[in-house]
């Protein structure tokens, strides 16, 4: 598990929650990442077995499904 800067990876339209995030951790494991928001919210991204794996994008994925999951538990 790795901490990394949400900034550098959280999709444009989903910028705006920044200011909520205090903790962003990562990991990769072979085809899945994961990212954990403030040390509750899980975003999982897993890798279609016919495709290429890439980490960036693993880490794009995860951090977008963790931070909805943070919106949608806010009412936002």
């Amino acid at each position: 598990m790795v901490s990394i800067n949400p900034e550098m990876y959280l999709p444009d339209r989903l910028r705006y929650i920044l200011p909520r995030i205090y903790t962003c951790k990562v990991s990769c494991q072979g085809t899945y990442t994961v990212a954990i928001l403030n040390d509750e919210e899980v975003g999982v991204a897993k890798c279609n077995p016919t495709d290429k794996y890439d980490v960036q994008v693993g880490v794009r994925i995860a951090l977008a499904r963790a931070a909805r999951r943070l919106l949608w538990e806010s009412g936002q």
